[in-house]
């Protein structure tokens, strides 16, 4: 069912993957330098005005940057976790990272969401639920009748966990968010970067918290190498 349910836009360079739910809620911007490519694929799904939420996993302007795009061809409302909310709000460009991914950050009209909420999809509810340690506003998306979750940078598929070294993350805070996870029902994964995974997502996170096992320097050095 998840396969009819989401569809995904892989992220190009590095821009976040955006997924489209039920062709009425995305999940992620991208940076906003592909825009163009991403509508041409969205329009060939669904009319832009159809889109009625976008909900944003995390501060990170590789997830943010496209937002206002989006916003202004669908008409749609932008979420995100409250205390990732005002730097956007502002246009911060430093604890985005926009400087970083060469962004020109503006500010993003975001309704500050907070844990529990949850997002009405056809038949089903996307819950939020709030994993902070890649930025203190993160959060994973779950929906427990299709058993899909969207972790955003907290982890990745193949064991692979987000960085906790840039503005506002840590290391055991990101620990205890992919423990969180660990204990919920996951089938299909779908991270921020990189390919999901539409059957035994939970074996993926149990691979995520097994990684963060390892000493930081460890997993930071290993992570710079093969991950984001």
């Amino acid at each position: 069912m998840d396969n009819e349910f989401v569809e995904i836009f892989p992220g190009l360079g590095y821009d976040s993957n955006i997924y489209l739910l039920n062709r009425e809620v995305l999940i992620d911007a991208g940076t906003g330098h592909n825009t163009n490519n991403f509508f041409h694929w969205l329009k060939e799904r669904v009319d832009p005005a159809d889109i009625h939420t976008l909900i944003l996993t995390h501060r990170h302007y590789d997830h943010t940057g496209g937002a206002v795009d989006i916003i202004e061809e669908t008409g749609a409302t932008a979420h995100i976790h409250e205390l990732d909310a005002p730097p956007l709000q502002t246009g911060d460009a430093v604890t985005t990272g926009a400087r970083v991914f060469r962004g020109d950050p503006v500010a993003i009209p975001v309704v500050p969401i907070r844990e529990e909420h949850e997002f009405p999809i056809g038949n089903y509810r996307l819950r939020v639920i709030h994993t902070p340690g890649h930025t203190v506003g993160s959060i994973s998306l779950h929906e427990p009748g299709l058993g899909i979750l969207f972790p955003g940078d907290v982890l990745f598929a193949n064991g692979g966990v987000g960085r906790w070294d840039l503005a506002t993350g840590d290391h055991g805070t990101l620990k205890r968010s992919i423990d969180l996870l660990a204990g919920l029902n996951i089938t299909g994964l779908y991270p921020g970067h990189d390919i999901p995974v539409r059957e035994s997502g939970h074996d993926h996170v149990l691979l995520a918290r097994e990684s963060m096992m390892e000493s930081p320097l460890d997993l930071m050095m290993r992570r710079i190498r093969y991950s984001r």
